[in-house]
């Protein structure tokens, strides 16, 4: 009987020896991010909404592609929200944060704007082209509220995992107005994930063949939606409700369109005023939800959890899209692999947000009403509180050889590198350099580095058997394997315990 029988909605939760270590905050302090520079990892979160900060181009903040009608603020209004989320690359320098820790308690306060917050409140949506670049104009509007948004972008994500966090989350809604437009609903997301997209990776997590470093989302199925799964979401309807969702996407639906397992859960206190504990357990065969210790909702795993990542066939030109069987299916050919040959599994990202209406809460609102229902008064500024988040990797029967990605670089579920693995970016292009900067290297320890070879120019995949290659590394590793081919397998020398120190090593590849 696998593990995952064991957790039964209703009963209470696994015990915790069968997840490891991962990450927790206490939020003692609050680290955020720092740097406005794509892809960066300063600060333990990242700070705004989930792409901000992640492309070379696209999300250009202040250029007003749209003359005349305010700062750009890419995507920021998605789902119709009414708020605007601060990030680095678009500082709020006009009125307070919404960002705040005492006694160990983060605080994430949503307000209306102030009068010099007025062009830095107007969002205009644009369409997000599958190469990250803007696409089509959508809306030019002006926004009510500031808020916030943290999440592990790039810090941490997990295959099969434990994820858990102790939240107050407030309330209310006014649905009264016919017009959508017009209703108002508190709309707090204290805890869900997205499907992680390495940094400057295609579909199939590896880095680019054009060399560029830039995020672009991936394509899979021609959907343009990542697998989401909501942990303890409010829609402002009620005072003692929280709804737990899993949204897939899966292949042959139509684009754009997803299948979702929601649910709603009566917890039978004070949402406002009162802590709860609410998570989600991701094992290979399902995906349970558990509040206050006790499990209330299971979904099934979809295939692209249970069995892995479905490895894409990319466009020739264009590794961000799949070659597509049809409008709605994309063309796969097997699964994807670490470097040891094991499966890759789906990554998911911790996300914490104070969100402000949005179409589907605003709709929700008048169904209440229409239905003869009351709804909780609504509040223009209110407040949220976290007083811990933690994510832990399952230990027991986990199919994944390496179930984490910190900082960036694939791990184990006992926090180590795997033996012979290598993150995304430790793929090197042809003549060029890599300059390893993986945090911490173990005396002893060996790694995997492969060359990516770029596609012939017909597009079809690059023979090894056509090149020649010549490995050099530096005084901190030395060659123990595979020394003549596209891949090497190195060993640390010395111990290297800060992630400034960097391991260099390089190959000469040659076209016989």
């Amino acid at each position: 009987m696998p593990l995952s029988d064991t957790a039964v909605v209703g009963q209470a939760i696994i015990a915790e020896s069968n997840f490891g270590d991962g990450f927790r905050d206490d939020f003692n302090t609050l680290s955020v991010e720092t740097s406005s520079e794509p892809g960066n990892r300063t600060g333990d979160w990242k700070r705004g909404f989930i792409h901000a900060n992640m492309a070379e181009f696209g999300f250009t903040y202040g250029s007003d592609e749209n003359t005349g009608n305010g700062d750009n603020f890419v995507h920021a209004a998605i789902n119709f929200e009414n708020s605007v989320y601060p990030d680095t690359r678009k500082p709020n320098t006009f009125g307070p944060s919404g960002l705040s820790v005492n006694n160990s308690v983060l605080t994430i306060t949503s307000r209306p704007k102030i009068t010099a917050e007025n062009d830095y409140a107007r969002v205009k949506d644009y369409q997000l082209n599958h190469d990250g670049s803007l696409g089509a104009f959508e809306r030019d509007h002006q926004v009510t509220y500031l808020s916030e948004m943290l999440s592990k972008y790039g810090r941490v994500a997990m295959s099969f995992f434990r994820l858990r966090a102790k939240v107050k989350t407030p309330y209310g809604a006014d649905g009264a107005s016919s017009d959508v437009e017009q209703r108002k609903a508190i709309f707090p997301a204290a805890l869900w994930t997205l499907q992680d997209i390495p940094y400057g990776c295609d579909i199939n997590g590896e880095p680019f063949g054009d060399g560029r470093t830039t995020y672009r989302p991936a394509r899979p199925n021609g959907g343009g939606i990542l697998f989401e799964i909501d942990a303890d979401e409010n829609f402002g309807e009620s005072a003692t409700k929280i709804h737990q969702t899993v949204h897939t996407h899966p292949a042959g639906t139509a684009q754009g369109a997803s299948t979702s397992y929601p649910t709603t859960i009566d917890i039978g206190k004070d949402l406002r005023s009162e802590w709860r504990e609410t998570g989600v357990d991701v094992f290979p065969e399902k995906i349970i939800f558990f509040t206050d210790g006790i499990y209330t909702h299971e979904v099934a795993a979809p295939d692209e959890i249970r069995n892995g990542l479905p490895l894409y066939v990319p466009q020739s030109g264009a590794e961000y899209d799949p070659v597509m069987v049809n409008t709605t299916t994309a063309q796969t050919n097997g699964r994807q692999t670490h470097p040891d040959g094991s499966t890759r599994y789906m990554c998911h990202v911790p996300i914490i947000n104070l969100a402000r209406d949005g179409k589907y809460p605003r709709d929700l609102a008048r169904q209440v009403l229409d239905g003869g229902g009351t709804l909780p008064a609504h509040q223009d500024t209110v407040s949220m509180e976290v007083d811990y988040v933690e994510m832990r990797p399952l230990i027991v029967e986990n199919p994944d050889t390496l179930p984490m990605r910190i900082n960036g670089v694939a791990m184990a579920a006992d926090g180590s590198t795997g033996g012979t693995q290598t993150s995304a970016t430790s793929l090197i292009q042809q003549s060029e350099t890599y300059i390893d900067v993986q945090p911490e290297g173990v005396l002893g320890n060996s790694f995997r580095v492969t060359v990516k070879l770029k596609p012939d120019d017909d597009g079809t995949p690059a023979n090894p058997d056509d090149y020649t290659f010549t490995w050099s590394v530096d005084s901190t590793l030395q060659v123990v394997g595979l020394d003549t081919g596209p891949e090497i397998v190195a060993e640390f020398t010395q111990e290297i315990n800060v992630a400034s120190v960097a391991r260099l090593f390089s190959c000469d590849v040659v076209k016989l």
